[in-house]
């Protein structure tokens, strides 16, 4: 039989053996201290948002972001329910604007009460993010506490940095206002690649990926193309081929950083479409729903 004293010290020689599982570095964290006031994202009695956000600018060289942890109190009493919804955005627009979108991500449910600011944290898919990007947060469907409400405000972050302001949407455009307004309480975590790969599916996983959101597509799109560090580099230069579900060729987006905006011609009919990355030695597809 094989010795209890010598099986325990079998298994810390395993553990010490193996490698630790990574984890995702903070790479912007303005959640030190508070000042005491909240950004206007949902004025008294309003049920929903415009879109507000900051312009991060990230520490450290890990760029494929995991977490987004985030901070909102509503004044009042009682508690509210309401939708929320994040975008990533390159600020390659006009005069430093908000431009490509580089993420969406679906409507997800919360539920607030009134009282301190409340901490909260969104998952992200891995997606990969210039070192300076703005992030924005948008609010639907608020019920109950009907209170003002919206982001609590930190300043100064103690890991990367902000720029002033706030951006607002209105309609299309974007405008930087509050200049003097600190900004939302937030931490954004990252890795160096993209993340879940696991001692099984690591072969797998190290594949390219390309995304599509939101999915179904309406009146616009983002691609994105998720890449093993060991493959990006500057001289790839890939696009991506839109197909219908005839198979014909509708378009070729050109993936500038990795990601391409498309918006559909009112031609195009519902259906399940294809999206082909072409170029730089890859071979990646994905399927999504066009509604017209």
């Amino acid at each position: 039989m094989f010795p209890r004293t010598a099986f325990l010290a079998f298994l810390v020689m395993v553990a010490l053996a193996r490698p630790p599982l990574a984890t995702a570095a903070v790479v912007y964290d303005n959640t030190t201290t508070y000042q005491s006031i909240e950004n206007e994202l949902l004025p008294a009695g309003q049920t929903a948002s415009g879109e507000h956000g900051n312009q991060v600018q990230l520490a450290g060289t890990e760029r494929y972001v995991s977490s987004l942890m985030y901070k909102l109190r509503i004044a009042g009493a009682g508690v509210a329910s309401f939708n929320i919804v994040f975008r990533f955005y390159a600020n390659d627009g006009a005069d430093g604007r908000p431009g490509t979108m580089l993420w969406e991500s679906p409507p997800v449910f919360r539920v607030i009460d009134s009282g301190a600011p409340i901490t909260y944290t969104q998952t992200v898919p891995s997606v990969l993010v210039p070192d300076s990007f703005t992030w924005t947060v948008q609010v639907s469907n608020r019920q109950g506490n009907m209170a003002r409400m919206g982001p609590s405000e930190y300043h100064p972050p103690t890991v990367g940095s902000a720029t002033a302001g706030v951006w607002q949407r209105n309609g299309n455009d974007w405008e930087l206002v509050a200049l003097q307004e600190p900004p939302f309480g937030a931490r954004v975590s990252a890795d160096a690649a993209a993340t879940g790969i696991d001692d099984v599916t690591a072969p797998a996983l190290l594949e390219d990926r390309l995304t599509v959101a939101p999915n179904p597509v309406s009146d616009r799109a983002t691609f994105h193309l998720i890449a093993p560090a060991t493959a990006r580099g500057p001289a790839l230069h890939p696009a991506v081929a839109i197909f219908d579900p005839a198979g014909r060729l509708v378009t070729t987006l050109s993936l500038r950083s990795l990601t391409a905006n498309w918006t559909p011609g009112t031609e195009l009919s519902s259906g399940v479409y294809l999206a082909r990355v072409i170029g730089g030695g890859r071979e990646v597809t994905t399927k999504f729903i066009l509604l017209d």
